[in-house]
């Protein structure tokens, strides 16, 4: 009877034994992919912020320019940074993806790795395209308000040369 219940006993021992290596494991798995998703997470927002920063760089450099040459090339940047903005947008779906995992399979709201959430995130790249289609407004006014002045150069010119034809003329009568 003894033996019976010291191999019952060991048998529960081993069972609880494997059972709770076999928690461990879990638990260790369980935070080894919740870390590398908070991981990637906060690696994608940060990437992402430090562009946004360049966005909103840019976008407070005043548009002005003497030329209409020099207003042409304000949009280079424009359009980079507008056609880096569709890239940026698939990142935020990934960031998006990323957080409904978490919140969905692991129940969790909170990231230890950054105070950035998915939503501060949208709300930063809406303002960004916000600010790059103002930008892009002003570069637009800036290149029409050189082809106006180039426009008023030259109807200055064309005015000049005649009003400078009408006085040579004058100059020749009244020497002649």
């Amino acid at each position: 009877k003894q033996w019976y219940q010291r191999r019952v006993g060991e048998e529960l021992q081993n069972k609880g034994n494997d059972t709770l290596h076999k928690i461990l494991d879990n638990i260790s798995l369980f935070e080894n992919v919740l870390d590398k998703k908070f991981f990637e997470f906060s690696t994608l927002v940060s990437d992402l912020r430090r562009w946004v920063e360049e966005v909103e760089e840019y976008c407070t450099d005043g548009i002005f320019s003497y030329t209409l040459e020099e207003a042409e090339k304000l949009r280079g940047p424009a359009e980079v940074f507008r056609d880096e903005y569709e890239d940026k947008v698939r990142v935020l779906d990934e960031i998006s993806e990323i957080d409904s995992s978490i919140r969905d399979e692991f129940g969790l709201q909170l990231n230890p790795y950054t105070w950035v959430s998915c939503q501060k995130v949208d709300i930063m790249m809406r303002s960004v395209d916000n600010r790059l289609r103002k930008q892009h407004y002003s570069i637009g006014n800036e290149i029409n308000r050189q082809e106006t002045n180039d426009r008023n150069k030259r109807q200055f010119v064309q005015y000049s040369n005649q009003i400078h034809q009408t006085i040579d003329d004058l100059r020749h009568q009244c020497l002649d």
